[in-house]
């Protein structure tokens, strides 16, 4: 059963269920994941860690928002955070993110987040990003 909710009181039943241990499961909307996650087609699977580390996709606010991107770079008290389609990053406190995605489904097919051939895909992407995006945005 599907249930709408406001983006504000789902992310506090979201940070509620991941503070009590349990997993927190809902579909992602928003391109800024591409070509990793599809606009309400990808159900993602969050879960609270004790540290995040590169590569993780965490949930966090920011600038009065809330988001779910990738984190690119790290030191102890901050992460930078970044959309797998965006060109521009976020700087966010370590305090600031709720929880990461252990894995994802897309049109039934559910994705580990720390398989080989997921990390090998996102290792690819990274490295040639700011060329195919800029490409998809000329055709």
């Amino acid at each position: 059963m599907k249930i709408k909710v406001k983006t504000d009181e789902m992310m506090r039943m979201i940070k509620d269920t991941l503070e009590g241990g349990q997993k927190a499961i809902f579909t992602v909307t928003g391109r800024s994941m591409e070509p990793f996650f599809k606009d309400n087609l990808t159900v993602v699977t969050l879960v609270k860690k004790a540290s995040y580390q590169v590569n993780d996709v965490v949930l966090f606010w920011h600038q009065g928002s809330y988001k779910l991107h990738r984190i690119i770079k790290m030191s102890d008290e901050l992460a930078v955070c970044k959309g797998d389609h965006l060109l521009k990053s976020e700087i966010v406190e370590i305090d600031d993110i709720f929880g990461y995605v252990e894995s994802f489904e897309t049109k039934g097919k559910i994705v580990q987040v720390m398989s080989k051939s997921y990390l090998t895909k996102v290792f690819l992407w990274r490295l040639f990003k700011p060329i195919l995006i800029r490409l998809r945005r000329m055709l």
